[in-house]
């Protein structure tokens, strides 16, 4: 069947991008020859995908005499260049997708539409695109045959390419950006938050292949299968001495700290005990489940230079060998793609992490009590949570608005922030007000509305709530807190004629519950708020509203009403 014209010259593109490479154009035909064996309609739709990112023409007023024509014409074909290599990334996520074709496109639209969001058309943002295309073209199968021939075991299925949610222990990540893949280790938790224990070298972002350095992580990595749809984390923190880092699981996100697959374990807790010969497992993205045993309990040190910057030299590390009842006896213990790996005893007490083979077939794994006390975190416990995401604090507390209502009453707008700067991270926190009051004096009693039923003003009592609402959610953008100026007195108060002000004066403070917490006040806000009685001439009474912060004299206010 001919091509059509848009997917001819960018199959021209990836072509010259492999042979710039010194490849010969295989890897670009082979996707041509899957592209040809699709149905018409798949076909038509993958060019018109193509075709909606075409390049924009200059505007006529850019171009004038000297160097402005000049700079017009340049920017110009620099956008048919990118747009070109966009073209390029859409056809090749769409053809190496194991996807439906349908769910394949617009996975690929979406995941080009992300690699192009921010870019310039400039010589930079070429130089990032033939970059992402050269790797996007690389050919996964002949990777894995690379890898079968290295670790001599041809049964080896290479990595495992499942998407997982909830999201377990064993399976392929990756960070965005990068091919990947590395295996999730288990999940550990701190102050409520979950994390992803891995490698540095696997949760580090490197910047190579002209990404931008961000943190996320992805399930699967991109080069099993994922795309920017697939983040389900974000880098933290690391230590290169320990080859360790933690990835915080995105809001929302199922985890359960057991492996995949064949032979699963719960992960259950950890353990410091190691000695020579000890019975360990694991399971891999590449090997799934192996068995093994430590060779080498004493702490080993090792020189690396494959987590970028300067060299490093990882500790305490024990050695680790295959045993005959493994899976895989022709199959070193860790192969590309088990860095991050968590090695268990047979109680499935988490022993070390798995961060670098060695040629004679052996591996190092880092012992997990320097790194739980490196994060300060623990073992997450086995069983399927939500991830609550970040889990911020709230600071910042304050009003936003502070003014006068009408009939004497008062407006009251109080507002906070997350340290995160997202108040969404703030679903553990609760807000409310606690209001006190003491008996009225003698004088005021006689006007002073009957017991209600929530509450009795005529003895010393409290209240809690903001305006109408019980509680407010941290996670509201704000809370409103009405004053009326003459609610709690009976209609008779209009005739008062004494010499003497009536006071009733109350204590007001806002307080905050973090999880199962005790309420705790919100420092610097407890306000008086006083209402006063004052017999006026011509038979009036004014009812004068005060509202004052007592350590912020500037948040204060007062208004009144004449009846």
């Amino acid at each position: 069947m001919p091509k059509f014209d848009r997917v001819g010259k960018t199959a021209a593109v990836m072509e010259g991008v492999e042979q710039a490479n010194r490849s010969d154009g295989a890897k670009t035909r082979a996707l041509l020859a899957a592209y040809d064996n699709l149905p018409d309609r798949q076909r038509k739709a993958l060019s018109e995908a193509m075709g909606r990112g075409n390049y924009t023409n200059p505007s006529p007023g850019l171009l004038v005499r000297g160097q402005a024509r000049i700079d017009a014409n340049l920017a110009h074909e620099n956008e048919k260049t990118c747009r070109k290599y966009l073209r390029g990334l859409i056809f090749v996520f769409t053809m190496r997708s194991t996807q439906p074709f349908d769910a394949a496109l617009a996975s690929a639209i979406a995941t080009t539409n992300e690699i192009a969001r921010g870019l310039t058309w400039d010589g930079v943002a070429i130089g990032i695109l033939d970059v992402r295309l050269k790797r996007e073209l690389e050919n996964t199968d002949a990777q894995v045959a690379s890898i079968k021939q290295t670790i001599n075991e041809v049964a080896w299925a290479g990595w495992d390419r499942n998407k997982y949610r909830p999201l377990m222990v064993g399976c392929a990540i990756g960070q965005r950006g990068e091919a990947g893949p590395g295996t999730l280790g288990c999940f550990v938790e701190r102050n409520g938050e979950i994390f992803i224990l891995s490698n540095y070298h696997v949760l580090k972002q490197s910047a190579k292949f002209g990404s931008m350095g961000d943190n996320e992580i992805l399930q699967p990595a991109h080069l099993v299968g994922g795309s920017y749809h697939d983040v389900v984390a974000d880098y933290v923190d690391g230590e290169k001495t320990l080859d360790a880092a933690i990835a915080r699981v995105r809001r929302g996100i199922v985890v359960d700290n057991r492996t995949t697959g064949p032979n699963a374990f719960n992960i259950s807790g950890h353990s410091v005990n190691v000695a020579d010969d000890m019975l360990i497992k694991k399971h891999g993205a590449s090997t799934g489940y192996r068995l093994g045993k430590i060779s080498d309990a004493t702490a080993i040190t090792a020189q690396r230079t494959d987590m970028g910057g300067a060299a490093a030299t990882t500790v305490s590390n024990v050695k680790i060998i295959r045993v005959p009842a493994d899976a895989h006896p022709n199959v070193g213990f860790q192969v590309q793609g088990d860095s991050g790996t968590v090695i268990c005893n047979m109680a499935d007490q988490v022993l070390g992490l798995m961060n670098v083979k060695h040629g004679d077939g052996s591996s190092l794994a880092t012992l997990i009590d320097p790194i739980l006390r490196r994060f300060n975190v623990t073992i997450l416990p086995a069983g399927q949570r939500v991830s609550p995401g970040r889990i911020g604090t709230l600071i910042n507390f304050r009003t936003k608005l502070l003014q006068a209502s009408p009939n004497g009453g008062i407006k009251h707008k109080l507002h906070w922030d997350s340290d995160t700067n997202d108040r969404a991270d703030l679903g553990h926190i609760q807000i409310r007000e606690h209001v006190s009051w003491p008996t009225p004096s003698p004088a005021v009693l006689p006007y002073i509305i009957d017991p209600q039923p929530l509450e009795n003003y005529r003895v010393a009592g409290q209240h809690y709530g903001v305006g109408n609402a019980a509680v407010t959610p941290g996670t509201a953008d704000e809370a409103e807190d009405n004053h009326g100026a003459t609610g709690l007195f009976k209609p008779a108060f209009v005739n008062y004629r004494g010499a003497a002000d009536l006071v009733v004066t109350f204590d007001q403070v806002y307080e905050i519950k973090v999880g199962t917490a005790a309420w705790v006040a919100i420092p610097n806000s407890r306000y008086t708020v006083e209402r006063r009685i004052r017999a006026m001439p011509n038979n009036k009474v004014r009812v004068i509203l005060t509202k004052t912060n007592v350590t912020i004299a500037a948040d204060s206010i007062s208004n009144w009403v004449e009846l």
